[in-house]
């Protein structure tokens, strides 16, 4: 399947997708607590001028803030991609498919497959089956596909 150019298995996207959730909490936090800013120190620079520490930490702060803010942003784009997907697989596969990978991969809490089984009140094997059979309907479909809710 390809994601933005590149081929990728459905089970690395998965993967992929839970990193995502799991990066997203952490820029969230920086962003709102401000996080640490690169350069700052008052050394004079080269030419023998001085520099201005406050200045230099405002603009590496102002720098740090764009971009955790794209970042943000393009987490939220793919994330958003991710649940479309889901809401797919909801339509293609059933709710008991989808939910199982709802529980796993699209949390920033760390989960084990025990915790989803338990949740789902399945066994650990029905939930790899699970995921096995998402995995191979979205190699089959693609994310367009996926998001549309088709069935090979």
């Amino acid at each position: 399947m390809i994601v933005d150019g590149a081929e990728v298995p459905a089970r690395a996207w998965l993967e992929l997708t839970k990193w995502r959730y799991e990066r997203m909490g952490f820029v969230a936090t920086l962003m709102d607590e401000g996080g640490e800013t690169r350069g700052g120190g008052g050394a004079p620079s080269s030419g023998g001028v001085t520099s201005d520490p406050t200045a230099r930490k405002a603009m590496g702060r102002m720098e740090q803030d764009a971009r955790l803010s794209w970042e943000y942003q393009r987490l939220e784009r793919d994330i958003g991609t991710a649940l479309r997907v889901v809401e797919g697989a909801r339509s293609a596969l059933g709710d008991p498919t989808a939910d199982t990978i709802d529980a796993y991969y699209l949390t920033d809490r760390r989960v084990t497959w025990e915790d989803v089984a338990e949740l789902m009140g399945c066994t650990v094997r029905t939930c790899y089956v699970r995921r096995d059979v998402f995995c191979d309907w979205l190699e089959d479909v693609g994310i367009d596909g996926a998001i549309e809710g088709r069935f090979v």
